[in-house]
């Protein structure tokens, strides 16, 4: 289902990058923190200061790091971008919220297609 929203601060939001909602006023801003941000979605379209987000389905989402297909995505350090939760890593890793599974890979290692399924 996609939304459309207002961003919270004036930065540059992409198409692909992982996005929150801020919980006072409901505009939004690239997530950072998988356990501080309420994770609403992927950017799926910017226009001017509208961002259309899609909370399921299939994207594209922005990375950071290497990806395989079957692997995990959560928030990395970076604002907006995921980083892969490998599956073949220990149990314990899997305590980290995911945003869903990646389904497909580009020639560019920045993005990825993944099936949302935010935890």
């Amino acid at each position: 289902m996609d939304n459309v929203y207002e961003k919270l601060f004036d930065e540059t939001i992409e198409v692909g990058d992982i996005i929150s909602q801020n919980a006072i006023n409901n505009k939004v801003y690239k997530s950072c923190n998988y356990k501080k941000d309420r994770i609403i979605g992927v950017c799926t379209n910017v226009n001017n200061n509208e961002i259309t987000i899609s909370n399921s389905g299939c994207v594209d989402a922005n990375i950071i790091g290497i990806a395989c297909i079957g692997d995990k995505v959560t928030c990395s350090d970076i604002p907006g971008k995921g980083v892969a939760i490998r599956y073949d890593q220990d149990e314990t890793i899997f305590n980290i919220r995911s945003i869903g599974k990646i389904i497909g890979l580009y020639d560019n290692y920045d993005k990825v297609k993944i099936l949302l399924d935010i935890e």
